[in-house]
Protein backbone atom coordinates (compact mmCIF):
# COMPACT_ATOMS: atom_id res chain seq x y z
CA UNK A 1 0.00 0.00 0.00
CA UNK A 2 1.44 3.64 -1.00
CA UNK A 3 -0.33 6.26 0.64
CA UNK A 4 0.54 10.12 -0.28
CA UNK A 5 -0.10 12.33 2.59
CA UNK A 6 0.99 16.53 2.44
CA UNK A 7 3.38 18.29 4.39
CA UNK A 8 4.96 21.32 4.46
CA UNK A 9 8.12 21.45 6.74
CA UNK A 10 10.82 24.00 7.60
CA UNK A 11 14.34 23.43 8.83
CA UNK A 12 17.74 23.98 7.62
CA UNK A 13 19.64 22.12 4.50
CA UNK A 14 22.21 19.55 5.90
CA UNK A 15 23.91 19.41 2.74
CA UNK A 16 24.33 21.12 -0.73
CA UNK A 17 21.79 19.69 -3.28
CA UNK A 18 22.70 17.03 -5.53
CA UNK A 19 21.79 17.49 -8.78
CA UNK A 20 21.64 14.45 -10.99
CA UNK A 21 19.90 14.00 -14.48
CA UNK A 22 17.62 11.32 -15.44
CA UNK A 23 18.37 8.92 -18.37
CA UNK A 24 14.81 10.75 -19.50
CA UNK A 25 16.72 13.95 -18.96
CA UNK A 26 14.76 14.92 -16.27
CA UNK A 27 16.60 16.94 -13.59
CA UNK A 28 16.30 15.19 -9.97
CA UNK A 29 17.76 17.34 -6.90
CA UNK A 30 18.47 15.30 -3.06
CA UNK A 31 17.86 17.86 -0.54
CA UNK A 32 18.17 16.48 3.11
CA UNK A 33 16.68 18.90 5.12
CA UNK A 34 16.66 18.95 9.14
CA UNK A 35 14.02 20.40 11.91
CA UNK A 36 14.39 21.04 15.57
CA UNK A 37 11.67 20.64 17.49
CA UNK A 38 11.35 23.99 20.02
CA UNK A 39 10.36 22.79 23.10
CA UNK A 40 9.27 25.07 26.63
CA UNK A 41 11.42 25.01 29.37
CA UNK A 42 9.26 25.53 32.53
CA UNK A 43 10.82 28.71 33.39
CA UNK A 44 9.79 29.92 30.28
CA UNK A 45 13.04 29.72 27.81
CA UNK A 46 12.71 27.49 24.80
CA UNK A 47 15.27 24.96 23.98
CA UNK A 48 15.97 22.69 20.53
CA UNK A 49 14.55 18.87 21.21
CA UNK A 50 16.06 16.07 18.76
CA UNK A 51 16.79 17.02 14.96
CA UNK A 52 14.66 15.04 12.85
CA UNK A 53 16.10 14.61 9.23
CA UNK A 54 13.79 14.79 5.94
CA UNK A 55 15.13 13.57 2.57
CA UNK A 56 13.55 15.11 -0.52
CA UNK A 57 13.40 15.11 -3.93
CA UNK A 58 12.67 18.53 -6.75
CA UNK A 59 12.34 17.07 -10.54
CA UNK A 60 12.73 19.39 -13.67
CA UNK A 61 13.07 23.48 -13.24
CA UNK A 62 12.64 23.45 -9.52
CA UNK A 63 15.34 20.90 -8.74
CA UNK A 64 17.76 23.12 -10.98
CA UNK A 65 16.69 25.98 -9.40
CA UNK A 66 17.62 24.39 -5.68
CA UNK A 67 20.86 23.18 -7.06
CA UNK A 68 21.96 26.50 -8.37
CA UNK A 69 20.47 28.90 -5.64
CA UNK A 70 20.57 26.75 -2.16
CA UNK A 71 23.68 25.44 -0.51
CA UNK A 72 24.69 23.97 3.31
CA UNK A 73 23.05 26.16 6.45
CA UNK A 74 20.33 27.54 4.49
CA UNK A 75 16.36 27.74 6.00
CA UNK A 76 14.31 26.00 3.70
CA UNK A 77 10.61 25.34 3.67
CA UNK A 78 9.44 22.45 1.53
CA UNK A 79 5.81 21.77 0.73
CA UNK A 80 5.05 18.72 -0.92
CA UNK A 81 3.84 14.97 -0.22
CA UNK A 82 4.97 12.35 2.11
CA UNK A 83 5.19 9.32 0.38
CA UNK A 84 4.76 6.60 3.07
CA UNK A 85 5.42 3.06 2.32
CA UNK A 86 4.35 0.17 4.49
CA UNK A 87 7.26 -2.98 4.05
CA UNK A 88 6.64 -6.48 5.76
CA UNK A 89 9.32 -7.09 8.52
CA UNK A 90 12.44 -8.72 6.83
CA UNK A 91 11.58 -6.77 3.11
CA UNK A 92 14.79 -4.90 4.61
CA UNK A 93 15.84 -6.42 7.28
CA UNK A 94 16.09 -2.58 9.00
CA UNK A 95 12.69 -3.44 11.10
Amino acid sequence: MNTKIPITIAGNLVADPELTIGESGTPHAKLRVAVNQRIPNPDGTWRDGEPVFHNVSAFRMLAENASTSLKKGDPVTVSGELDVVSRQVGDTGLM
